[in-house]
């Protein structure tokens, strides 16, 4: 018997969206600030006023002054065009030419190589 693609996700949704309605109603968000003044001694009065929520431009100023982060950032836009092109490609060469599966992959081959011939922490040689 075939249930078919739409069946299959009804099926694994609706414990996610119980669940997920679940912890809206149980879960609640902490007041802001609240375990950084109980960590420095505040009473619990105290520690129960909540603090002003930073400004967008505030946070991503916060964000961006740490260098990994800005990398990530910048990094995962170059890489993320990479694998909508990779996604595009691998389904252009199964219509167009009727590539398998098998040979549609190995397009992915030249950057498996790249990728595994660089180790992190490793130094390159000075030129």
């Amino acid at each position: 018997m075939y249930w078919g693609l739409r069946t299959t996700f009804f099926i694994a949704g609706a414990p996610i969206v119980l669940l997920g309605v679940i912890a809206f109603i149980v879960l609640r968000e902490p007041v802001r600030g609240y375990f950084e003044r109980k960590a420095v001694g505040a009473d619990e009065e105290v520690a129960r006023t909540e603090d002003e929520p930073q400004s967008f431009g505030e946070g991503w100023r916060a964000t961006f002054a740490v260098r990994t982060l800005r990398r990530l950032f910048l990094s995962d836009i170059f890489l993320g065009c990479g694998e909508v092109v990779q996604i595009f490609l691998v389904f252009l060469l199964a219509e167009k030419y009727g590539l398998s599966a098998l040979q549609t992959s190995y397009t992915l081959l030249p950057g498996a190589i790249w990728l595994s011939r660089r180790r992190p922490g490793r130094r390159r040689r000075p030129r």
